[in-house]
């Protein structure tokens, strides 16, 4: 398997907890999405499993994955990261992903997730198990319409004021829509609306 993480601190720790499993044998280390996917241009076909973080300087884990697919296919996806929100979980699965863990899960149970992948069956945080709808519907089928715009309109950096004018409405209602968008989507940082509207364009195009 191969780690992709941009943290070498967290990917010596995890590499030396794995190693000491016969289970398992890492052969690569990456800081960077691009840096896999070179050697996955020129056939590290060696490769069964990728352990990647979501947050990665440039490309970013949930391209990855997709880039990953169509030039190793036989690779399996697992990714192991800080985020939860749902977006996250729901782009990943739809990318292909066979797992999805935070970095709280307990060791044993990361094992256990590599050791399930490994025989091609998808296994998940018990948190994210404990709710299997987001899995299938993107949490953005529960935002109203308007909802939905004020947060497109913010990930593309616009702000409450433009958006107000753009709407036709006051910018106390702009203010409420981005409230409620955000507390439904769980999205609580300018990063998490940036990753967001990746994802949401790239499910335009390719999904």
């Amino acid at each position: 398997l191969a780690l992709v993480d941009d943290h070498p601190i967290f990917r010596e720790g995890l590499k030396k907890i794995l190693c000491e499993d016969d289970s398992f044998n890492v052969l690569s280390e990456y800081a960077s999405a691009e840096a896999c996917m070179s050697d996955l241009k020129e056939g590290a076909t060696q490769l069964d499993i990728l352990v990647m973080d979501i947050s990665l300087p440039g490309v970013n884990g949930l391209d990855l994955i997709k880039k990953s697919q169509k030039l190793a296919p036989h690779l399996k996806c697992v990714v192991l990261t800080m985020h939860n929100q749902e977006f996250y979980v729901h782009a990943a699965v739809k990318n292909e992903a066979l797992s999805f863990l935070t970095k709280d899960t307990p060791l044993l149970e990361v094992s256990r997730a590599l050791k399930v992948v490994a025989t091609g069956k998808p296994f998940f945080s018990t948190s994210i198990e404990q709710s299997p709808t987001r899995l299938i519907y993107g949490p953005e089928d529960h935002l109203s319409p308007r909802e939905l715009e004020t947060l497109s309109y913010l990930a593309a950096g616009s702000s409450l004021q433009e958006i107000a004018k753009k709407l036709d409405i006051s910018l106390k209602t702009v203010s409420t829509y981005k409230a409620r968008a955000m507390e439904k989507m769980n999205i609580k940082s300018n990063f998490d609306l940036f990753q967001w509207a990746n994802y949401a364009q790239s499910k335009e195009t390719d999904f």
